[in-house]
């Protein structure tokens, strides 16, 4: 089951996260001498705060991360934006990008943001989700 993760979660997403780096080829994070878990701590604690939310599956096994970022375009607008997403199950990593996204169309709804982003590792299409492919991107 996916639900919304808290303070008392951050032991678990910083193992998760790890596993990512050792896992994943992302030069941003495979430096493990440069890992500053306090700074997680400290991001993860904004996140709670109203930045945005975290959803966690119950066996710990993968999370999202998502981030309200402000509008370039209206004042007092907002966008929604997965700053990381993994599991080490593709099963749990649907799951938790199926209530990433109903999370944020209800913040849709409401008017808390105006839309929502999510990127991949690889060239799928998530029509089937409503979406739309916007952006390609690209990393040095």
């Amino acid at each position: 089951m996916i639900r919304l993760a808290n303070k008392f979660d951050n032991k678990a997403i910083k193992k998760i996260l790890v596993s990512f780096a050792l896992t994943q080829d992302n030069n941003f994070s495979n430096d493990s001498k440069k890992w500053d878990f306090d700074y997680i701590e400290n991001q993860l604690t904004k996140i709670y705060a109203g930045m945005g939310f975290v959803l966690i599956d119950d066996l710990e096994s993968g999370f999202i991360c998502a981030v309200k970022a402000p509008s370039f375009w209206f004042p007092n607008r907002y966008a929604l934006y997965e700053m990381m997403w993994y599991s080490d199950s593709k099963k749990v990593a649907v799951e938790l990008l199926n209530a990433y996204i109903e999370k944020g169309k209800e913040m849709i709804k409401t008017e808390e943001i105006v839309e929502l982003h999510f990127s991949a590792f690889s060239d799928v299409d998530f029509s089937k989700y409503g979406a739309k492919k916007f952006t390609n991107d690209w990393v040095i």
